[in-house]
C-alpha cells in the first residue's frame, strides 16, 4: 500500500529561529512510543524521540490522541481545544496512571520546561507544524476563541471524549446513515470488540500494522519516522544522514495502523444504539449547558458544554397560532441563546458550530454530530432574525459551505479506498455526506433558508449575505444535485464553482496549493 510522502518545511536559519520564537510550542513529555496523536487536522504515529510540535501558528488548535495496541486496535479518541499566545510553550505529560496527557501541576517545573524550550533542549524532538494546512485550519475553525474554549470545554484540564458520552434511555434509534457506518466499523477487524484500555506498544516500528492510506485534506492518516530513515525518530525528523541539511525541517515518513476508530460498540454503544444526541438534553427548557457526566476517568475526560437546544418551543399562555409561528421562525430562540449563552456575541455560536463538526470529524464524537444537526436546525428555521443579523447568518453560510466541502473531500477519499484501506475520518466524512442525502434535512432547512434571503427586499440583507448565500447554493447545486430553483442568487455569485470552473471541494482547496508567505516585519499570522 502506498503512503502518503512527509511534508517538509525548507527554511533559511535566520527565518527558523523567528518561527520558533513567534510560533508557540507544545512539548508533550513521556509520551508512549506508537500512541497516535492529532494536530488540528494532522495526525502523527509517534516515535521514540517524539517531544511535541514547534512553530505553532498562535490561536486555537486541537490536540488529540488515542492509544494503539500491539494487534493495531485503537482506543477512542480523546480531544482538547488549546488557545495558543504568541511564543508560548504549553507544557504535558503523559500519566500512565489515567492514559492521558495532563498538565503539570508544579509552575516551577513548567518554566524550567519553557527555558529549555527556548534555549533548544528539545529541537531535534519537536516536529514543526504544517503551515501548509494551516489555511484549511482556519477554515474549519477560524471562530473558535478561547471564550468559547471556556464555555464549551468539559474542564480546564479535561479532554472531551466519546468514553464520556453516554445514550439516556428511551433515546432515538440509529438512522440509516449510522447503521451504515457502524456494518463499515464492524467489517473493518476481524476481533471489532475493543477493550476500554488498550495495550502500550513499546515496540519498534517494523512490527507496526499495515499502512494506512492518508488523506490529501483533512486529518491525514498517522505517520510514524522510520528509524531506519530518520535517526532522530520523531516527527519533526531530519533527512537520513548524510544527506541532512540543518535548517530543512521534514516530517515523518508514513507507518500507520490499519484502523483508526473504534470499534462499533465503542463508537455506538454496546446496545447498538448511537451515542447520546447533544438534542436529547433539549427536552428540557433552555437554561444551562449540558451537566457533566460520566467522565470515565474523574476529572479528565467529560462531555462537552453544549449548549442546550429545544426541539419544541413549548411556553404557557400563547395560543396554537403564536405556537406555530414561534416553531416555524425560531427567530426567538436564537435570540435567547445569543444573549443568554453567548452574551450577543454571534460569533461564538458560529464557533460552536465548528467546534460540534471538528468533535465528530476528529474526535469521532456523535454527540458533536447531534449538536451540529441540532444547531443547523434552530440557525437555518430564523427566517426574520436574518434581516437583524445578516453578518452572523453570512458567517454561517460561509462556515457550513467549508464544513461540507471537508465532508465530501473524505467521502471521496473513502470511495477511492475499499471500506479496508478508508481511514477513520474518511469513513466519518461518509458518514456525513450520507447523513445529508438520505434523510435530507440539509435540503429541507437549506430551501426556504435561501428562499429568505434571495426574496428580501433591498437594504433587509447586506451584499455579504447575499453574495455568501449564493456561494453556497451553487456549491449544494455541484455537489448534491441539489436545484433549490434560486435562480436570483445563482445570478449573483460572481465567484461561483460554475464560474470559476472549479469543483466544489477545489474551491477550498486552492488557498492550500498557494506558497505560503512569511512576513517577518508583520505579526506573526497566518
Amino acid at each position: 500500500m502506498a503512503s502518503t510522502a512527509p511534508y517538509s518545511i525548507s527554511l533559511n536559519p535566520d527565518v527558523a529561529r523567528q518561527l520558533n520564537h513567534l510560533g508557540g510550542t507544545v512539548l508533550l513529555l513521556d509520551v508512549p512510543p506508537a500512541l497516535i496523536l492529532g494536530f488540528d487536522q494532522q495526525t502523527f504515529q509517534v516515535g521514540q524521540k517524539f517531544k511535541g510540535l514547534k512553530m505553532i501558528p498562535p490561536g486555537v488548535h486541537l490536540l488529540s490522541f488515542c492509544q494503539l495496541s500491539q494487534t493495531g486496535q485503537v482506543a477512542a479518541y480523546a480531544g482538547r481545544f488549546l488557545s495558543l499566545a504568541e511564543g508560548q510553550v504549553v507544557v504535558m505529560r503523559w500519566d500512565a496512571s489515567v492514559e492521558a496527557l495532563t498538565d503539570l501541576p508544579d509552575q516551577d517545573e513548567v518554566d524550567r520546561y519553557t527555558l529549555g524550550v527556548r534555549r533548544y533542549d528539545f529541537d531535534a524532538g519537536l516536529a514543526p507544524y504544517n503551515l501548509s494546512a494551516y489555511a484549511t485550519w482556519q477554515r474549519l475553525s477560524g471562530h473558535i476563541t478561547p471564550a468559547v474554549i471556556e464555555q464549551l470545554q468539559p474542564t480546564p484540564q479535561a479532554w472531551f471524549s466519546i468514553t464520556a458520552e453516554e445514550e439516556p434511555e428511551g433515546s432515538r434509534q440509529q438512522t440509516k446513515a449510522e447503521q451504515q457506518l457502524s456494518h463499515q466499523l464492524s467489517q473493518r477487524d476481524g476481533n471489532p470488540s475493543l477493550q476500554p484500555g488498550c495495550e502500550q506498544a513499546g515496540r519498534d516500528d517494523a512490527d507496526l500494522p499495515t499502512r494506512m492510506q492518508s488523506l490529501s485534506t483533512g486529518r491525514q492518516a498517522p505517520s510514524t519516522l522510520d528509524p531506519r530513515r530518520a535517526p532522530t525518530d520523531c516527527v519533526s525528523g531530519s533527512q537520513p544522514a548524510g544527506n541532512r541539511h540543518p535548517h530543512r525541517h521534514q516530517a515523518a515518513s508514513i507507518d500507520s495502523p490499519s484502523s483508526v476508530i473504534p470499534s462499533p460498540e465503542k463508537i455506538l454503544g454496546h446496545d447498538g444504539n448511537a451515542a447520546p444526541a447533544a438534542v436529547s438534553c433539549s427536552s428540557s427548557e433552555q437554561g444551562p449547558p449540558c451537566s457533566r457526566q460520566s467522565q470515565s476517568r474523574v476529572g479528565m475526560v467529560g462531555r462537552c458544554q453544549y449548549s442546550r437546544l429545544r426541539r419544541l418551543v413549548k411556553a404557557h399562555g400563547l395560543t396554537s397560532q403564536q405556537l406555530t409561528e414561534q416553531n416555524l421562525d425560531r427567530s426567538g430562540q436564537l435570540e435567547q441563546l445569543l444573549h443568554q449563552r453567548w452574551h450577543d456575541q454571534e460569533s461564538c455560536l458560529v464557533g460552536e458550530l465548528q467546534w460540534a463538526f471538528l468533535a465528530f470529524l476528529l474526535c469521532q464524537s456523535l454527540e458533536g454530530f447531534s449538536q451540529w444537526k441540532a444547531l443547523l436546525h434552530l440557525i437555518l428555521s430564523c427566517s426574520s432574525a436574518i434581516q437583524h443579523c445578516p453578518t452572523f447568518f453570512a458567517s454561517v453560510c460561509a462556515a457550513l459551505r467549508h464544513q461540507l466541502a471537508h465532508g465530501i473531500s473524505q467521502a471521496k477519499d473513502a470511495a477511492s479506498a475499499n471500506e479496508d484501506n478508508a481511514d477513520g475520518q474518511s469513513l466519518l466524512g461518509t458518514f456525513v455526506t450520507d447523513e445529508l442525502m438520505a434523510g435530507g434535512f440539509m435540503r429541507q432547512l437549506l430551501q426556504p433558508f435561501l428562499e429568505d434571503i434571495s426574496h428580501a427586499r433591498t437594504g433587509q440583507v447586506n451584499r455579504q449575505l447575499r453574495e455568501e448565500a449564493s456561494r453556497l447554493n451553487s456549491f449544494v447545486q455541484q455537489a448534491f444535485g441539489w436545484n433549490l430553483g434560486l435562480q436570483e442568487l445563482r445570478s449573483q455569485n460572481v465567484s461561483s464553482a460554475h464560474d470559476s470552473g472549479l469543483t466544489p471541494e477545489a474551491i477550498d482547496e486552492a488557498d492550500d496549493e498557494a506558497p505560503v508567505v512569511i512576513d517577518l516585519e508583520e505579526p506573526y499570522a497566518l
